[in-house]
Formats: C-alpha cells, sequence, structure tokens
C-alpha cells in the first residue's frame, strides 16, 4: 500500500482542485440567458461594472438586435459588446440612440455553435452629474431584450408601419377619386360654394 506524507497528500489535493477550477477561469460565465423577444426586467447593474448575458433559442442566418432601456434621469452610459471565451471583446455592427448602444448582428448557419460561444456584456459608466448626491452608489436598474428583425427593421416596429402605410393609402385613394370621399368632399364642396 502506497502511504503518503502529509505535505504530498495536501499538494496533490491542491493540484485536482486547481484542475476543476480551471475551465471556470477560462470561460466567463453568463449571468442570465436572453431568448428572443423576453425581455429580462429589473437587472441590477452597478455603476462602473459589467454583466454578460448569453444567447439561446436564434434561429440560423437571422438578424437580431439586443436593446437596453433604463430610466434617463440617471446619468450613465451603457456599452453593449459581443465578447467570445479566450478571445478579445469584439464589437460587431451597432448603431448608438441617445447615450445607449443598440448591438445588431446577423447569426451565422450554425446558430447554435454561435450561441454557446457568444456572450453580450453590458458595461455602465457614470457620464455626468446627478443632483442626488448618493445617486453614483445605487445600482442601474434596466432591462434587455433581444429583438429579431427583418430587412433591418426590428419586428415590433412593423404593424405599426403597416396601419401608417394604410392610413396614407387610404387618404390618396379618397383624395384621387372621380368623386371624392369625406374629409376631400367636404373639402371640395366649401370652395366650390364660394366660386358660386
Amino acid at each position: 500500500m502506497l502511504r503518503l506524507s502529509p505535505f504530498a497528500t495536501i499538494a496533490m489535493l491542491g493540484i485536482c482542485i486547481s484542475l476543476l477550477l480551471l475551465p471556470a477561469r477560462c470561460k466567463p460565465r453568463a449571468e442570465e440567458t436572453l431568448f428572443p423577444n423576453k425581455p429580462l426586467e429589473w437587472q441590477r447593474l452597478d455603476i462602473g461594472q459589467h454583466k454578460l448575458y448569453g444567447l439561446s433559442g436564434l434561429k440560423p442566418s437571422s438578424m437580431y438586435e439586443v436593446k437596453v432601456s433604463y430610466p434617463g434621469t440617471v446619468p450613465v452610459s451603457l456599452h453593449l459588446e459581443f465578447v467570445s471565451p479566450g478571445d478579445e471583446p469584439s464589437t460587431r455592427q451597432g448603431r448608438r440612440l441617445l447615450d445607449t448602444e443598440k448591438l445588431i448582428f446577423e447569426t451565422p448557419a450554425d446558430s447554435i455553435s454561435f450561441c454557446s460561444t457568444s456572450l453580450v456584456r453590458v458595461t455602465a459608466t457614470w457620464r455626468g452629474n446627478s443632483w442626488q448626491k448618493a445617486r453614483k452608489e445605487d445600482p442601474l436598474l434596466f432591462n434587455i431584450v433581444v429583438a429579431p428583425m427583418l430587412f433591418g427593421v426590428p419586428t415590433e416596429v412593423l404593424p405599426h408601419a403597416a396601419i401608417g402605410l394604410s392610413l396614407v393609402g387610404c387618404v390618396i385613394w379618397g383624395t384621387f377619386r372621380r368623386h371624392p370621399i369625406w374629409p376631400a368632399s367636404v373639402l371640395l364642396e366649401s370652395f366650390e360654394g364660394k366660386d358660386r
């Protein structure tokens, strides 16, 4: 039977524990997971800190937009970026709306491996003065969502655009008919009555 000294036993135990913890140090872990059209609400983030979000349920070869909303009374700036394990953070195509970046990306054909290796990092930085002195110590509350896009337009906007276009079409159709209908008919009748 092999008999180890106490020092050798502690050394072996230390090596085993370090080998178990090694993968945890190599790959950053997501604190929450984002699914399309399912917002995560009331997320807390300390100013100057960052939070990681995983992605899941994305369709292959589709466009998505990661966006955040937070109170405008808090003078912070939120930055969104992709983080790949073992690599430097790489930002894909995005845009800024006021002080918030929106992250726009297209999933590759293999969306499962993309979701398993990509993380979204949200970082909050202080950018001004607040009339409340203790505001800097308070955590920022925000909502975050992954929204699908169609032809570069968020799909949540498409019903509103369809209603707007149909109203414009109705006004144009009503104006250029042979016998215009209201409101154009009322205006034409009032003008014709003045000419007589």
